[in-house]
């Protein structure tokens, strides 16, 4: 190989490494949310009722929860 070319593939290198680490360090410093975007309840496949799994879900620390239940209707309470 020759030696320019050498010298432009280890440039890219050093600058990809630098950016990464500053990447890394801003990725940090920002707050982060514990969530679950997908939970079923009763009312579809779960297994428990939509009350209960948000308790859960509130108990255990977790900013966000989402009840995804497939397209049904409940016909009772």
């Amino acid at each position: 190989m020759k030696p320019l070319a050498i010298l432009i593939l280890l440039s890219f290198l050093v600058i990809g490494c630098k950016n990464t680490q500053r990447n890394t360090e801003e990725i940090v410093a920002k707050p982060w949310f514990k969530g679950n975007l997908h939970t079923h309840s009763y009312w579809s496949d779960g297994d428990e009722f939509p009350e209960v799994i948000l308790e859960w879900y509130k108990d255990k620390g977790y900013n966000f929860v989402a009840l995804t239940d497939h397209n049904t209707i409940a016909e009772e309470e």
